[in-house]
């Protein structure tokens, strides 16, 4: 009899099904891509633009200060690190209320890989939407298309609409929580 939240199937081979290259490092996480829940829309459009402009891009929109740190996905990308790793910690604490931190920590660092965030992004499609301006092909660095997943999660928390001051703040759920939730659900660790 199988475990009660194993996959009905065979793990999805991830490196095949997204036609990664060769020198990728395999997700440290296996994943259902069929089980993934939709990206929700960052829903800033400046931001939107810049979680997926490296460095290198020349396009910038009319208007736009030239800084090309400043207007790529970089900032962006060290918010949704940040935020990533909190929301793991906190969903594993909650999940696991009697672990210690160090073995909280170690799961934390097993979720929160590059690889996994490069397998992710391939899901996703975000590697199609990156604007870079170098002759290299940069779709096919795996650290790219990981912090271009980050990237994605910066922007949607910076573009969240936050209380304005002197009100009392309203109760607000924490969406990277969620979201981690729901990448659990379609993971092999539970």
């Amino acid at each position: 009899m199988a475990a009660p939240n194993a996959p009905s199937s065979p793990p999805v081979d991830l490196r095949q099904r997204y036609s990664v290259p060769e020198h990728w490092a395999d997700p440290t996480m296996y994943f259902d891509p069929d089980r993934l829940p939709p990206l929700p829309p960052i829903p800033d459009a400046a931001l939107a633009r810049q979680a997926f402009r490296h460095r290198s891009s020349p396009l910038l929109q009319p208007g736009e200060p030239y800084d090309r740190n400043l207007n790529s996905y970089e900032p962006l990308e060290g918010i949704g690190d940040r935020l990533i790793n909190y929301a793991a910690y906190k969903c594993l604490r909650q999940q696991f209320a009697g672990a210690t931190a160090t073995i909280l920590g170690d799961v934390t660092r097993r979720l929160v890989t590059n690889s996994t965030f490069s397998y992710l992004s391939s899901a996703y499609g975000l590697l199609d939407r990156l604007e870079f301006g170098y002759s290299d092909n940069l779709t096919r660095n795996q650290k790219v298309a990981a912090d271009l997943f980050e990237a994605y999660v910066g922007a949607l928390d910076k573009g969240l609409v936050r209380p304005r001051p002197n009100r009392s703040p309203p109760r607000r759920r924490d969406p990277g929580v969620d979201q981690v939730k729901r990448y659990w659900n379609a993971s092999d660790l539970r």
